[in-house]
């Protein structure tokens, strides 16, 4: 088994830097076979398992991701191994910043710096590029831009295109996120000729996707088009759940929502917005449209549909928690107090008694939806998840206060009367 291990983690290795990923996670499967209990842990096992976290990740799978990558990192010191601790800390890092949990990724970067070597001097600056990102993404304009300009006077990884390719891309997200347009094109075109030199197209997407979001913040629509679909097109064709590229949620779902209004590989599109969970920009018009999982009808007959399927529930159970549900529907994006909403759905309870009806009916309402993030909850407010949710009722509250803006503004063309309309 042992000679198994090292065979399949670099054949994993090259699958990937081949750009066959199918072919990797195939393989992946095919360890959990050989693999138990008795089993020893040794460093080829503890690569393998690197590699099946950073898979989740790649794929949004965040949950699994910090499941695999978190119990490998333990069985690395366990075994004696804690010099390789930093390889699974870099991916929790990712896995953190790609599931939007700044705070995390910061408690993880800072336990990653104790765990370098001296000799490790390419791994510190790949470490650098990352947390000059998490600064960026976090908005935290000073010490990102910092970073990058000591970054980029440096010139590392200059014959390894794998990781000049990754830590540049790194680079140029910093840059955008900071509103460094020139210099964020600049490294990102640079990111996209060392990618253009691998047999994968994994950075060849990234980079593609960063100068889609430069040329969208410049305000080019026609080169974001441009680029969004040569990213697109890659993207489909391999089918990338994640990547580092998306980590910025609100541009993420801006140059997506571009891309559907031009109908660029709508299906994968569609595909990724819900693997990343993203809310609709505000100014996208077409609101039903955006995929989501959830969607509530209310205004005229009740339904519910989950991946576009009718919900039927027709027991007297379901009753109070499809109640509930209308109401979060009603009340809109904001949260809500969970002693309102009991008074309001339980009248006749005390103040105790119906906050305790409350829970137990959002308990029962996400057994039905099938989904525990349906329904936050968060000191003591609650709220649909509305990055993956959709209303009738929200929707036209906000076509209602885009007519209102153009009456106070005064209509002033018929295409503009004609626009409303559509909507």
């Amino acid at each position: 088994p042992q000679q198994r291990w090292r065979i399949a983690g670099i054949a994993i290795g090259f699958a990937v830097w081949q750009g066959d990923e199918a072919a990797a996670n195939a393989l992946i499967e095919q360890l959990k076979v050989i693999g138990d209990k008795q089993t020893p842990v040794t460093l080829a096992r503890l690569i393998c398992e690197a590699w099946r976290g950073i898979f989740h990740w790649t794929r949004s799978e965040h949950g699994s991701a910090v499941e695999v990558l978190s119990a490998s990192r333990a069985q690395c010191r366990e075994v004696g191994l804690g010099i390789f601790e930093h390889q699974f800390l870099v991916q929790l890092i990712l896995t953190a910043m790609s599931a939007g949990q700044s705070d995390e990724a910061a408690r993880l970067i800072s336990i990653i710096w104790a765990t370098f070597q001296p000799f490790q001097v390419a791994l510190l600056q790949m470490t650098r590029a990352m947390e000059a990102m998490h600064h960026a993404l976090a908005g935290r304009a000073v010490p990102a831009t910092r970073l990058t300009q000591e970054l980029l006077r440096s010139d590392s990884f200059r014959d390894a295109p794998t990781s000049a390719a990754f830590h540049h891309c790194m680079i140029a997200i910093a840059l955008l996120e900071t509103g460094a347009l020139e210099e964020a094109e600049s490294c990102a075109s640079g990111a996209l000729e060392r990618a253009g030199r691998l047999p994968s197209d994994r950075w060849t997407f990234d980079t593609t996707m960063v100068l889609a979001g430069v040329a969208l913040a410049r305000g080019a629509v026609d080169q974001s088009l441009d680029w969004l679909r040569e990213a697109l097109r890659v993207g489909a064709s391999r089918d990338f759940g994640g990547g580092i590229s998306l980590f910025q949620a609100v541009r993420t779902a801006q140059l997506l929502a571009l891309a559907l209004r031009h109908g660029i590989e709508v299906d994968y599109v569609r595909r990724l917005i819900r693997r990343r969970r993203l809310m609709a920009p505000k100014d996208f018009e077409s609101s039903e449209v955006w995929p989501v999982r959830l969607r509530i009808r209310t205004l005229g007959q009740f339904s519910v549909l989950i991946d576009d399927q009718p919900v039927h529930t027709t027991n007297q159970a379901a009753r109070k928690p499809l109640e509930v549900l209308k109401a979060l529907a009603g009340l809109g994006t904001a949260d809500i107090s969970l002693a309102h909403l009991g008074e309001s759905l339980w009248p006749e309870l005390d103040g105790a008694a119906a906050h305790n009806a409350c829970h137990v009916a959002i308990h029962r309402l996400r057994k039905i939806l099938g989904d525990e993030s349906a329904i936050r909850i968060d000191h003591g407010t609650v709220a649909l998840n509305w990055a993956d949710a959709w209303a009738d009722v929200e929707a036209f509250r906000h076509l209602a206060s885009h007519v209102r803006a153009a009456l106070a503004g005064g209509l002033r063309s018929q295409p503009e009367i004609e626009g409303l309309a559509g909507q």
